[in-house]
């Protein structure tokens, strides 16, 4: 279960594919979901619904099943819509709401923005402190080697950004092969240019350890939000 307010894309997926979402794992949860389903009615979507949440359900089934859910979760209802063939379904019962909103709510205050911030600054300081260690040790100047350094890692900086851009507006930035991918091109386009142009100042060791230090981190992200 994912929070998603676009109602023409669909963002919930198998675990592990998809950033954020919340699994339910334990049996009170499934238990949740095997009432929502075993009461949700036959009913048309009303443009004057008034929810609190919505958010997107991916389902498998033990026989392989999948379904697509959209939830609109009220404080006394909430409307399912099959996201598949667009049937929508209402289950009225102001207990289910409540544990539905609440069971929302608890993830999002696990992937509050707060702690985002504290481990993005810790990330930077780290990322700066590696820095300034690999460049004293081997004695690497802050200066390009030349021209044709500079141009080219401005290149590729700008390329990173244009291509986080066409990441964010997509709404792409939520799914794990997605992310995988971009930062492989960063660093592994940055290894090869300051390897090209300044192994002999071993101007690669601060490529490979910003992408050591970056995989970490990555790592330890997931770790935060599971």
């Amino acid at each position: 279960m994912i929070y998603n307010s676009d109602e023409e894309i669909f963002k919930a997926g198998r675990p592990g594919w998809v950033i954020g979402q919340q699994l339910m794992e334990q049996s009170s949860e499934k238990e949740l979901l095997q009432q929502l389903l075993q009461q949700a009615t036959m009913t048309h979507m009303n443009e004057d619904i008034r929810f609190r949440l919505q958010r997107d359900v991916w389902v498998e089934f033990e026989k392989g099943q999948i379904i697509k859910l959209k939830m609109f979760i009220g404080e006394e209802y909430i409307i399912i819509v099959d996201y598949n063939n667009k049937s929508s379904y209402k289950v009225e019962n102001k207990d289910l709401a409540k544990a539905y909103i609440d069971l929302a709510l608890n993830d999002d205050a696990k992937f509050g923005m707060s702690g985002l911030l504290v481990m993005l600054v810790f990330i930077i300081a780290i990322q700066m402190l590696v820095d300034k260690l690999m460049r004293k040790k081997f004695n690497i100047p802050k200066e390009y080697v030349n021209s044709g350094h500079r141009r080219a890692v401005w290149a590729i900086k700008m390329l990173n950004i244009i291509m986080l851009l066409v990441i964010v507006i997509k709404g792409w930035i939520l799914f794990t092969v997605i992310i995988g991918g971009y930062l492989a091109v960063i660093l592994f386009s940055s290894i090869f240019i300051d390897y090209y142009y300044g192994r002999e100042e071993k101007r690669h060791y601060l490529s490979i350890s910003s992408a050591i230090v970056g995989l970490l981190s990555l790592i330890l992200f997931f770790f935060y939000i599971s």
